[in-house]
């Protein structure tokens, strides 16, 4: 398997069938994605694990104002070593923005899968968080 951290925004399109509609169309995430990229590439993290033509999953984060937002997680099969490799680069990547927090929206199935990794509850409900 292979991981790219993605940094150009016309490579972003490609994972377009990838990213997760919840409060936005694919549409919509395709158009801020290649927006943050573009005007704000170091506050943007999107890491893509591949098998030749075959994703087996990504992980887009984002800085908000004093945690790293972790917007888009989706896995085919989630692997461990995916997961490590994508939770282990976000936070990775947070600390060198100086941040000590990672946050998340994950759906109701998915909050167990957060525990796992050490996220907890946050101040708001629909939120989990984990100190870096």
């Amino acid at each position: 398997m292979t991981f790219t951290r993605i940094h150009n925004p016309t490579a972003a399109m490609a994972f377009t069938a990838w990213y997760v509609p919840v409060d936005q169309t694919r549409d919509e995430i395709v158009q801020e994605l290649w927006h943050r990229l573009t005007y704000n590439p170091d506050e943007t993290f999107m890491l893509a694990a591949y098998e030749g033509d075959f994703v087996h999953g990504i992980v887009v984060a984002y800085r908000r104002m004093e945690d790293v937002f972790i917007w888009q997680a989706r896995s085919e099969d989630m692997t461990r070593e995916f997961v490590d490799l994508g939770l282990n680069g976000v936070i990775e990547w947070a600390r060198s923005l100086g941040v000590k927090k990672i946050a998340a929206t994950p759906n109701r199935a998915d909050k167990i899968w957060f525990r796992r990794w050490g996220f907890k509850a946050g101040q708001d409900s629909s939120e989990v968080v984990k100190e870096i």
